[in-house]
């Protein structure tokens, strides 16, 4: 492994060590399992309450099933109890990359102006698996140029966003960013799991001293 270059480098290295496994783990969904979401497991009733240490409650539940209809494409909406189709949840996926791009963008807006055509490209909506699998190759393409106008001193630049408009650092943002994809990665992993798909800590995480997974 060669020396890193800089701070921006080794996020970099990271984003696409993520991007990577995510699309990695979407190539491992099956095709007929697109409509599929999880069951809910809630209790309904407690029977004995808590009586101290090692001592679990009595509870009886219920089981609410998924749907595979009327289900909103927005991962926000609570319908269905918030719980995203697996078809909903590669489009979620494309919004978690997307999102470095408008970053990026934000920070370079005159050398990354055609970053712009991302705004019209669909994002949170059902999506395919080749679909997403060529998105987020797309995705990548346009954070590595960005990341090539990004200098280390620009991660301490603040960037105003909705929730905070006096602005935050934009390595802060960029982590987020990065937690908010490595947390649908995982849900995606979580799914596949529940599927019956034999997908494990190789497909999770990168090993370190390990080829990427092959798909």
């Amino acid at each position: 492994m060669r020396p890193p270059e800089s701070e921006s480098f080794l996020l970099l290295e990271k984003i696409r060590e993520q991007v990577t496994l995510a699309r990695h783990l979407v190539a491992l969904v099956p095709s007929s399992a697109l409509e599929w979401r999880p069951a809910v497991l809630t209790p309904s009733e407690i029977d004995q309450p808590y009586s101290g240490p090692g001592q679990p409650q009595n509870r009886t539940s219920r089981v609410i099933e998924p749907t595979t209809a009327g289900s909103s494409s927005n991962p926000d909406e609570s319908d269905n109890n918030g719980l995203l189709r697996v078809g909903d949840l590669l489009g979620h996926l494309l919004d978690c990359v997307a999102g470095f791009c408008a970053l990026l963008y934000s920070i370079n807006k005159d050398r990354l102006s055609h970053f712009e055509r991302l705004r019209g490209m669909p994002v949170n909506h059902f999506c395919g698996i080749e679909e997403a699998r060529s998105r987020l190759d797309e995705y990548m393409a346009y954070i590595e140029e960005g990341f090539a106008c990004l200098e280390d001193p620009d991660l301490c630049k603040l960037i105003p966003t909705v929730f905070v408009p006096e602005g935050e650092p934009v390595l802060t943002l960029l982590l987020g960013n990065l937690e908010h994809l490595i947390n649908h990665k995982f849900q995606l992993f979580i799914y596949l799991r529940l599927l019956g798909v034999n997908a494990g800590t190789k497909d999770l995480y990168r090993i370190r001293g390990a080829a990427p997974p092959g798909e």
